[in-house]
């Protein structure tokens, strides 16, 4: 190391500039849209999740009475299997429903978030 001087500690970053009013109003503003959307979205937000929640339970009915349905004991009781033949067009009837419903919700979700 001949020939050099003593070594210098590295130089410290500048602090950053002051933040400008304009800045912090911009801030401000973003934030307050972002507030005012989540209150516009939430609740539709929370009624798409129900509505999918109800529909995975709806589901699951359905398929727990297509397996009875498809076990043919349940056609040797006329009165068992009409029960469930109901039930099922029942279940089926409500799930479509259920299935409009968040279609719709969905739909206008999607719609409100590209108007935000």
């Amino acid at each position: 190391m001949e020939g050099r001087g003593p070594s210098r500690p590295p130089a410290a970053k500048p602090p950053p500039p002051p933040e400008s009013h304009k800045d912090k109003d911009a801030r401000r503003a973003d934030a307050e849209k972002r507030q005012a959307d989540s209150k516009r979205l939430g609740p539709l937000k929370k009624k798409v999740a129900d509505l999918e929640r109800e529909i995975a339970g709806i589901e699951t009915q359905k398929k727990e009475i297509e397996t009875a349905l498809a076990d043919p004991d349940l056609y040797k009781n006329t009165t068992r299997f009409q029960s469930m033949l109901g039930d099922f067009e029942k279940v089926k009837a409500r799930l479509d429903e259920r299935t409009r419903a968040w279609e719709k919700a969905e739909s206008e979700l999607e719609a409100l978030g590209k108007s935000a």
